[in-house]
């Protein structure tokens, strides 16, 4: 599922997230979609896709996801389930700049935040994603201790 702006936005209850800031791209390269079908399917207030959907939509064209909220669920979770909670935030949510860390839909599994092409957050119930996520970012930070330093 993802909700949006823009570009894109989708879903997530956690006790652990990572913060990771990424280089800014040239404006030239901050790019919507130009197939019609992509376009299509982000124009809405949220979607709710398959993972192979997803993979599906991303393969088929390469573009720039400036802001969005990605939210992994359960296969078992219905979108009738999905849908009676509250559609989530991207940088308004306080759970995101508070200890503890907390996601915003209490079904999802995973949530990943992008924020305007210049960091992301990761959040997850399951504690060895993020020590993943660092083998490939090791500049990536543990976002409660970013908030303990504020």
């Amino acid at each position: 599922m993802w909700t949006g702006q823009s570009l894109c936005h989708v879903t997530a209850i956690v006790s652990h997230g990572m913060f990771a800031q990424s280089h800014i791209p040239p404006l030239s390269s901050l790019r919507e979609p130009s197939d019609t079908d992509i376009q299509k399917v982000l124009e809405n207030e949220y979607c709710i896709l398959t993972g192979k959907e997803l993979t599906d939509l991303v393969n088929k064209e390469d573009f720039q996801w400036i802001w969005g909220t990605f939210s992994a669920f359960d296969p078992s979770a219905s979108n009738e389930d999905i849908l009676k909670h509250k559609l989530p935030e991207n940088d308004m949510y306080p759970g995101f700049w508070k200890n503890p860390l907390t996601m915003q839909h209490p079904l999802s599994k995973i949530e990943i935040v992008a924020f305007d092409s210049s960091y992301t957050l990761i959040f997850t119930k399951d504690f060895a994603l993020p020590e993943k996520f660092k083998e490939y970012y090791p500049k990536a930070e543990d976002l409660e201790l970013v908030n303990r330093s504020l």
